[in-house]
């Protein structure tokens, strides 16, 4: 009976403790994360445009405009994908296809609000430059998801490979001897 006793406690110290064990730090407030998204496109843009001050002066925010517009449609559509969802359980085929045909409605506008941005946008940049708006508009979303990755990657093997984290880095000091094995560090190993 007192082993049993012993055993429970054990495990119910065990899990408070692990209980008590910091978590992963909260997810960053989402209108502070798009706001830095939204810096860096301008900036990415900018760089990549390579436009004179005058230029810049009357092309930003025309953009910005546009992405407003395009913001505000998609998020538009956002809400119907909601109720078409909605619709699909209560079985009403109906209201799903008059969803469906606002939606590709929505999209129009945004076919058309893109061609008249072009349009605007010509009248302040050159011909490469609308180029390079064309071919940055299609690979930011890609370029943002790699610098994304890499900032994850990063933060990831900070934590892994801070000194004195584990037996797999050379800064490592054992529990008892003081001295971790020298030579052995792991493959991300940043002291290697």
């Amino acid at each position: 009976m007192k082993k049993m006793i012993l055993v429970l406690i054990a495990a119910l110290s065990l899990t408070l403790v692990l209980m008590a064990q910091p978590g992963p730090p909260p997810p960053p407030d989402a209108p502070e994360v798009q706001e830095r998204i939204r810096t860096m496109h301008m900036w990415k843009l900018t760089e990549t445009l390579d436009m004179t001050a005058e230029q810049s002066d009357k092309f930003l925010p025309l953009y910005r405009e546009f992405e407003n517009d395009v913001a505000a449609v998609r998020s538009d559509n956002d809400a119907l994908f909601e109720r078409i969802q909605a619709y699909i359980v209560i079985g009403d085929g109906k209201a799903i296809t008059g969803l469906i045909e606002k939606i590709e409605a929505n999209e129009q506008k945004i076919l058309e609000r893109r061609s008249k941005f072009r349009k605007d946008a010509s009248k302040i940049l050159n011909e490469i430059q609308i180029g390079k708006l064309t071919a940055f508009q299609r690979e930011f979303p890609s370029m943002l998801n790699r610098e994304l990755w890499d900032m994850r990657r990063d933060r990831k093997r900070q934590r892994i490979h801070s000194p004195g984290v584990g037996p797999n880095c050379p800064q490592w000091r054992g529990p008892q001897s003081g001295q971790g094995p020298q030579g052995s560090a792991g493959p991300f190993c940043p002291w290697r």
